[in-house]
């Protein structure tokens, strides 16, 4: 079997994904987050979802160039449209808005719509926690439930998982 180092599968990806139509920083964002999947032990959603997502892509079920839009916001709340973009990115945004939040009034929400593939394992990336949570909170946030957007017939599409963060 092949193997690659990381700056090399990020790069390819990275490439990929330019090559489908997405800007370079998003597509960087993706591909990053898919090596570490796989770099975890997560190879489920790892570099091997690169064929999905260039097939829905093609489908148009995914809007590879697709901008994150903050529809409404507050202090400590905001709401981010994902317009059926890539949710690595949107996610990442949220959470990047949701940090900015917290740090200015020690609390925020942030919701993401209509973002086509959950982010794999936020809290990771940015060391949020679920483990601190209760059993029933921790088992909601992994949910995934499927929808249809409206109008459409026959796509599905995951909802995104919520990221929880407690502190020490």
């Amino acid at each position: 079997m092949p193997v690659f180092s990381p700056s090399s599968l990020i790069e390819t990806s990275t490439a990929i994904f330019a090559a489908a139509g997405m800007r370079s920083e998003p597509a960087r964002i993706v591909a990053e987050l898919l090596v570490e999947a796989n770099l975890v032990g997560h190879d489920s959603h790892g570099v091997l979802r690169i064929p999905q997502y260039l097939g829905q892509v093609e489908a148009g079920d995914m809007i590879p160039d697709a901008a994150v839009e903050v529809v409404h916001e507050a202090p400590t709340l905001a709401v981010l449209d994902a317009h059926w973009g890539f949710g690595q990115v949107a996610m990442s945004r949220g959470v990047e808005l949701g940090l900015e939040k917290a740090r200015a009034t020690d609390m925020a929400t942030v919701a993401v719509r209509r973002a086509n593939r959950r982010l794999w394992r936020v809290r990771q990336k940015w060391g949020l926690r679920l483990g601190s949570l209760p059993e029933p909170i921790q088992q909601a946030a992994e949910l995934s439930h499927q929808v249809k957007r409206q109008g459409e017939q026959g796509h599905f599409y995951g909802l995104p998982r919520s990221a929880y963060s407690v502190p020490d």
